[in-house]
């Protein structure tokens, strides 16, 4: 399903959500945990390469997240600047 900005979705069988931070045109979709995809932590978040579609996870759970069939991957933190 084509997600919008601020949408929840949740899967029942493992118990995760997220919310959709930004929207691409890839559509989103639950699977089972899968080896080459990381855990759905709580706080996390998630981006697609492909679309740019950007997810925050709101409940972890023994799931992987898709978009384009592929899973989405864990976005990095930006280094803060330095402060001296």
């Amino acid at each position: 399903m084509a997600a919008g900005i601020g949408q929840r979705l949740s899967d029942e069988a493992s118990g995760a959500g997220i919310l959709v931070t930004r929207a691409g045109d890839g559509d989103l979709s639950f699977a089972p945990k899968r080896e080459d995809a990381p855990p759905l932590l709580l706080g996390r978040r998630f981006s697609c390469a492909t679309c740019g579609t950007t997810v925050l996870c709101t409940k972890a759970g023994e799931a992987s997240v898709l978009c384009h069939g592929t899973p989405l991957q864990p976005v990095e933190a930006k280094p803060l600047p330095s402060s001296d």
